[in-house]
């Protein structure tokens, strides 16, 4: 994984599948903003968190939501998770010759939870549970010690909390508060902003 400023974690859970991310964006050792959203609901199904560049991650966000718009309006309705990483896929593998920055996660619910990670030229991994950016080296050691495949939607979000915190804790370049998009095999998806002065 790139040192791109940034903690996006994700965790598949039994009954749904959970992702976050920090809300800091440095330029050198300049922090430009606490409050940069990273982590963004596509559909009711389906979130997308960036690392990287928050131009390149801006740029690819509103095409990404141009297209869904476009899909929903022909097809009636929505794009899976592997159909949304699949175009993600080809528009960063098109631009091989003049690569973006972003790492992206792709979660979301189609009949059960996914996740699947992507780096700047479009490969795709899908993974029970996922870090990208540069506090991903600390996330893994929290998710490796404190996942299972038997975690519930609530003990996943609580494991990606616990993930990101420890992150901001020893990343310079990751911070601010933290933004958790919470989606369940059944029911509506949850969006929550955890405040920087109630993180610790």
């Amino acid at each position: 994984m790139s040192e791109s400023g940034a903690t996006i974690v994700s965790v598949k859970a039994r009954d749904g599948v959970v992702i976050s991310g920090d809300r800091k964006v440095t330029y050198g050792t300049l922090i430009l903003s606490r409050g940069a959203k990273k982590v963004h609901l596509l559909t009711d199904r389906v979130a997308v968190g960036f690392s990287g560049i928050i131009a390149d991650a801006q740029s690819i966000l509103k095409l990404l939501q141009e297209e869904l718009r476009y899909y929903r309006l022909v097809a009636k309705t929505e794009m899976s998770t592997e159909g949304i990483a699949k175009l993600l896929s080809t528009v960063l593998y098109s631009q091989k010759f003049y690569p973006v920055t972003s790492e992206v996660i792709v979660a979301g619910v189609d009949v059960e939870p996914k996740i699947i990670v992507l780096d700047s030229l479009g490969s795709t991994l899908a993974d029970e549970y996922a870090a990208i950016g540069s506090g991903a080296p600390i996330a893994y050691g929290v998710l490796e010690e404190g996942y299972s495949k038997d975690l519930s939607l609530e003990e996943a979000k609580k494991l990606v909390i616990s993930a990101i915190k420890s992150s901001l804790k020893r990343d310079a370049l990751s911070g601010g508060a933290i933004d958790v998009i919470s989606i369940p095999i059944k029911g509506e998806p949850k969006e929550e902003v955890i405040e920087e002065k109630s993180i610790s």
